[in-house]
Protein backbone atom coordinates (compact mmCIF):
# COMPACT_ATOMS: atom_id res chain seq x y z
CA UNK A 1 0.00 0.00 0.00
CA UNK A 2 2.50 2.58 1.07
CA UNK A 3 4.65 1.52 -2.31
CA UNK A 4 1.33 2.71 -3.67
CA UNK A 5 0.83 5.53 -2.04
CA UNK A 6 4.65 6.79 -3.16
CA UNK A 7 4.22 6.60 -6.97
CA UNK A 8 3.92 9.96 -8.42
CA UNK A 9 1.72 10.77 -11.44
CA UNK A 10 3.48 9.63 -14.79
CA UNK A 11 3.68 13.33 -16.03
CA UNK A 12 3.98 14.68 -12.17
CA UNK A 13 1.46 17.63 -12.75
CA UNK A 14 -0.32 19.64 -10.15
CA UNK A 15 -3.61 18.96 -9.39
CA UNK A 16 -6.39 21.30 -10.34
CA UNK A 17 -5.26 23.50 -7.33
CA UNK A 18 -1.91 23.69 -8.36
CA UNK A 19 -0.42 21.67 -5.24
CA UNK A 20 1.88 18.38 -7.17
CA UNK A 21 1.64 15.22 -5.70
CA UNK A 22 3.08 14.57 -2.23
CA UNK A 23 5.07 11.02 -1.26
CA UNK A 24 3.48 9.28 1.87
CA UNK A 25 6.29 7.97 4.06
CA UNK A 26 6.25 4.98 5.87
CA UNK A 27 9.80 4.37 6.40
CA UNK A 28 9.81 5.68 9.93
CA UNK A 29 6.95 3.16 11.08
CA UNK A 30 8.77 0.00 9.21
CA UNK A 31 12.09 1.10 10.79
CA UNK A 32 11.28 1.50 14.61
CA UNK A 33 9.59 -0.37 17.25
CA UNK A 34 6.62 1.19 16.34
CA UNK A 35 5.44 -1.45 13.90
CA UNK A 36 5.70 -3.59 16.92
CA UNK A 37 3.00 -1.31 18.76
CA UNK A 38 1.04 -0.50 15.56
CA UNK A 39 0.56 -4.79 14.89
CA UNK A 40 0.19 -5.02 18.44
CA UNK A 41 -2.60 -2.40 19.22
CA UNK A 42 -4.35 -2.52 15.91
CA UNK A 43 -4.21 -5.64 14.55
CA UNK A 44 -3.58 -8.32 17.22
CA UNK A 45 -6.37 -5.91 19.20
CA UNK A 46 -4.62 -6.14 22.64
CA UNK A 47 -3.01 -3.54 24.79
CA UNK A 48 0.87 -3.01 24.38
CA UNK A 49 2.70 -4.03 27.26
CA UNK A 50 -0.32 -5.40 29.41
CA UNK A 51 0.49 -6.11 33.02
CA UNK A 52 0.17 -9.70 33.93
CA UNK A 53 -3.00 -9.86 35.65
CA UNK A 54 -5.03 -8.48 32.65
CA UNK A 55 -8.04 -10.11 31.91
CA UNK A 56 -10.01 -10.12 28.20
CA UNK A 57 -13.32 -9.82 28.31
CA UNK A 58 -16.04 -11.56 26.14
CA UNK A 59 -16.24 -7.95 23.71
CA UNK A 60 -12.34 -7.96 23.23
CA UNK A 61 -11.58 -5.39 25.98
CA UNK A 62 -8.75 -5.63 28.55
CA UNK A 63 -9.07 -4.93 31.56
CA UNK A 64 -6.85 -4.77 34.94
CA UNK A 65 -7.79 -5.45 38.72
CA UNK A 66 -6.37 -2.30 40.39
CA UNK A 67 -7.35 -2.82 44.42
CA UNK A 68 -10.71 -4.69 44.37
CA UNK A 69 -11.76 -2.27 41.10
CA UNK A 70 -11.55 -3.17 36.95
CA UNK A 71 -9.86 -0.81 35.27
CA UNK A 72 -10.44 -0.76 31.17
CA UNK A 73 -7.02 -0.56 29.78
CA UNK A 74 -8.04 -1.41 25.80
CA UNK A 75 -11.02 -0.98 24.62
CA UNK A 76 -10.80 -2.68 20.86
CA UNK A 77 -13.67 0.05 19.76
CA UNK A 78 -10.87 2.91 19.72
CA UNK A 79 -8.90 1.28 17.47
CA UNK A 80 -9.59 0.49 13.66
CA UNK A 81 -7.95 -1.60 10.70
CA UNK A 82 -8.69 -2.22 7.69
CA UNK A 83 -5.88 -4.17 5.98
CA UNK A 84 -5.73 -3.34 2.03
CA UNK A 85 -3.87 -3.51 -0.66
CA UNK A 86 -3.43 -1.13 -4.04
CA UNK A 87 -5.36 -4.03 -5.84
CA UNK A 88 -8.26 -2.80 -3.84
CA UNK A 89 -8.18 0.73 -4.77
CA UNK A 90 -10.14 1.14 -8.41
CA UNK A 91 -9.41 4.77 -9.04
CA UNK A 92 -5.52 3.73 -8.52
CA UNK A 93 -5.58 0.69 -11.07
CA UNK A 94 -7.39 3.00 -13.49
CA UNK A 95 -4.62 5.73 -12.72
CA UNK A 96 -1.83 3.28 -13.52
CA UNK A 97 -2.84 0.21 -15.33
CA UNK A 98 0.85 -0.83 -15.23
CA UNK A 99 0.88 -1.20 -11.31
Amino acid sequence: MLYARNIVNAACKPNVHGHFPIRVSGAALTRSSLLRIYRTVFVQKEPFDKPENAKRDSNGAWWVDSNGEWLNIYDPSLYAYQRSTAMDNPKFLARDPGF
